[in-house]
């Protein structure tokens, strides 16, 4: 879970769903379904050379509070190639937005999910 001074977080034990994880300090958003958990768990059994291939975006937010204007928020993905399609399908079984892009909001987010 993130800890920052000042903020609000809420984890999945107070949001059930997608949103999993909330802080307004920095802003952050991690969205998850435990089927979507469930699915990688299932596929990671299946084969074990299965690999998550991470993506981001930027500018994913037009209009936002005076607060949170300086500094841009990105789109985050874990996404996961399924097994057997015939086709190259993908699916994301992690994603998260935020506008604090550190290496430690990233690996805490990646800790959140893979301890759940």
């Amino acid at each position: 879970m993130l800890k920052y001074e000042d903020d609000v977080t809420l984890s999945s034990k107070q949001l059930s769903g997608f949103i999993q994880l909330l802080s307004i300090r920095p802003f952050y958003i991690s969205l998850f379904t435990y089927k979507q958990l469930d699915i990688l768990q299932r596929i990671t059994k299946y084969s074990s050379s299965t690999v998550l291939h991470p993506d981001s975006t930027g500018t994913v937010s037009a209009h936002l509070p005076k607060e949170f204007r300086n500094k841009s928020q990105f789109y985050y993905a874990m996404v996961v190639r399924l097994i057997g399609s015939s086709d190259t399908s993908v699916l994301p079984v992690l994603e998260f937005v935020s506008n604090s892009h550190s290496v430690i909001t990233i690996k805490t987010d990646l800790h959140h999910f893979f301890s759940t």
